[in-house]
């Protein structure tokens, strides 16, 4: 399984993390005050939501939850003064866990959760510049569907397509078994963001011209691998 959230950093900005009902309504005590302590409140904010709502897109493919409610997830990690530019964190839903890693650009901050052993390829980019040259998408949902043909074209999935089952993203392939068996799709603000998982005992994807790879423009479009 496999869940992603981006936030933009800018929805984030004050007076946001310093609004008590604000953070007593989407945080639990602990992930409040770790945000009023923080050296970088806005960003340990973002970390925290986008760590929930990725948490919420893992859970809901197992438990099909309707409701996303922020304080019914609980973020665990040591340090949310979000100096370093990958986190990795815990977060607890109705006694179950999974963890979930945290990347953090000037801009945006990404988090994927997963099951354990999954090799992930992930993506973020400008709304604006999800098509290149001169056409831009009409909606966030066009832009994050063409950054998901984007990224499987870079791992050579050129016969791999996006499908929706009501409103769950899949891929599906009429002529290979071995591309991403998971992907998870968002967006927010500016920017939108695609993930793909493969577990881990499948073979590697068949490419890796995405793997730990940083696009030849600014920050704001990042492709990149891990494992989980």
């Amino acid at each position: 399984m496999l869940g992603n959230d981006i936030v933009d950093i800018h929805f984030c900005e004050p007076p946001m993390h310093r609004n008590v009902r604000y953070l007593d309504r989407v945080c639990s005590p602990k992930e409040a005050d770790a945000v009023r302590r923080s050296g970088d409140s806005v960003r340990a904010l973002a970390s925290i939501w986008a760590a929930k709502e990725a948490a919420f897109k893992f859970f809901s493919k197992q438990l099909t939850l309707q409701h996303f409610v922020p304080n019914q997830f609980e973020v665990q990690f040591e340090n949310t003064s979000g100096t370093g530019t990958e986190q990795k964190v815990s977060i607890l839903y109705d006694g179950l866990k999974t963890e979930a890693a945290i990347f953090s650009a000037e801009n945006w901050v990404h988090a994927i959760t997963t099951s354990p052993a999954m090799e992930i390829d992930w993506q973020v980019r400008e709304i604006d510049k999800c098509f290149f040259g001169s056409r831009k998408a009409s909606n966030e949902s066009e832009a994050v569907r063409y950054l998901t043909r984007s990224l499987l074209d870079k791992l050579g999935l050129q016969d791999v397509s996006l499908r929706f089952n009501g409103r769950i993203p899949k891929l599906e392939s009429e002529n290979t078994d071995d591309f991403p068996k998971f992907v998870s799709l968002s967006h927010h603000g500016k920017y939108a963001a695609v993930a793909l998982g493969w577990p881990a005992h499948l073979a590697s994807p068949p490419s890796t011209s995405c793997r730990n790879f940083v696009e030849s423009r600014p920050p704001e479009a990042v492709c990149f691998t891990c494992t989980a």
